[in-house]
């Protein structure tokens, strides 16, 4: 009796074994998966910036000539229009009367001839040469006045000059251009002929250009007051060390706190990455949690400097500025803070994306093991933009399949059974 029950048990323990074995070679693998859905692709990389607040405007002259007041010293707070300095008006003032003296003559003139009507002192071809001196003043009058332009329209995008000087630039282009098509146009009048219409036309014009040069002339000697162009403190006044104001040349450095802005150093290697205009993603921590906001690159130096990186390691990084759009919760932040910069280098929506690692190589293709109903079999794939840790796959892959993230395993092959999830 005791020999059949130990046969008995001895057979169980047999059947059970039997079975466990079975249950290994059949159980599924369990291997590292992850389901790759769309999603939207980012390559981004990341600097340390400071919130800087202080924004420096350079107060150029419109006119140059002998400075005769210094209205301020430097570390004074001043307001938008308040003088800085005064340039001696006399020589303007000597211009502005002999253009009225030049204005009595051509009416007297223009009078003149009325009364005589036909009494003419030149003859055709001497009023011919009158006006091909003028059309040569002419010319030269509107070359000076664009270039007049030009140097308005850059003190105006440097935040010196306000709009209505660049406006009163362009009126006295306008003005050159009109004269200018004025004395063509009775030189071809002289060479006709013409009659007493056009020779009182010829007056006029004469008469409506000195009262443009009068326009500018008064425009001239209202700017011999140098005003400071916003509210601030001037921080350097170089007009102290002069007697003599050229245009072109800063007479006081005006510190504006109006407007914050994030400044931060771009490696060389990723500077051809970053533009005027682009969107960046700037994040301050804080205990409470980190804030993200966004901003804009509104400056990218021309040059790079040698900087020393975390790593101890010199390398050469452009200094790059951003406006910052700060919400009514993120006014607080003031000059001095650290935020992280994070630049976007390449982004699309509905991408699929998998771990660098579950990529391998057959015959020079690309290939990813993916799990069907629980099998895995070996899928050639496309891939395409490198992330920081993935892949972008182009083509080869469906939506939402399972994909084994390490495929440096040699147990994996086709139509080994894995379990799925895991």
């Amino acid at each position: 009796m005791k020999k059949n029950v130990k046969r008995i048990l001895l057979g169980v323990a047999a059947a059970a074994a039997i079975a466990c074995g079975a249950y290994m070679l059949l159980a599924p693998t369990q291997v590292p998966m992850t389901q790759v859905t769309p999603k939207t692709a980012e390559l981004t990389f990341t600097v340390q910036g400071t919130m800087a607040g202080n924004r420096v405007i350079q107060i150029y002259p419109v006119v140059q000539g002998a400075l005769i007041h210094i209205a301020v010293s430097e570390g004074q707070y001043v307001r938008a229009g308040d003088v800085i300095c005064t340039i001696d008006p006399e020589i303007i003032e000597q211009k502005i009367s002999q253009v009225h003296s030049a204005i009595s003559g051509y009416q007297a003139q223009m009078q003149v001839w009325e009364e005589e009507h036909t009494s003419q002192n030149r003859t055709t071809e001497e009023n011919q040469a009158l006006q091909a001196l003028l059309i040569e003043q002419g010319e030269k009058d509107l070359e000076q006045a664009q270039r007049e332009l030009e140097r308005i329209s850059f003190l105006y995008e440097d935040g010196s000059l306000a709009l209505t000087d660049v406006e009163q630039a362009q009126t006295a282009v306008d003005l050159c251009e009109l004269a200018l098509q004025t004395r063509r146009q009775e030189l071809s009048i002289l060479s006709g002929g013409g009659g007493g219409t056009q020779m009182r036309a010829y007056y006029q014009a004469l008469i409506d250009i000195e009262h443009a040069n009068l326009t500018l002339l008064e425009k001239d000697l209202e700017h011999t007051a140098i005003t400071a162009v916003s509210d601030g403190i001037i921080t350097a006044l170089p007009v102290q060390d002069t007697n003599y104001v050229s245009a072109g040349q800063s007479v006081a450095e005006l510190t504006v706190a109006d407007q914050l802005h994030v400044e931060t150093y771009v490696s060389t290697n990723d500077i051809d990455s970053v533009a005027l205009g682009d969107s960046v993603r700037l994040i301050l921590s804080r205990r409470g949690g980190d804030i993200t906001f966004s901003g804009t690159v509104s400056h990218i130096d021309s040059t790079a400097e040698m900087m020393i990186s975390a790593l101890g390691l010199e390398e050469r990084r452009v200094k790059v500025e951003i406006t910052p759009d700060l919400s009514s919760l993120e006014a607080s932040i003031g000059s001095g803070y650290d935020v992280d910069v994070q630049f976007l280098l390449y982004q699309e929506d509905g991408q699929l994306a998998v771990p660098k690692t579950a990529l391998f190589q057959v015959d020079g293709g690309d290939m990813l093991w993916v799990a069907e109903h629980g099998v895995l079999q070996a899928v050639e794939v496309t891939k395409g933009m490198e992330l920081r840790t993935e892949f972008v796959i182009l083509s080869g892959l469906a939506p939402d399949s399972f994909v084994v993230t390490d495929a440096n395993n040699d147990a994996l092959k086709d139509g080994l059974r894995v379990a799925m999830g895991g």
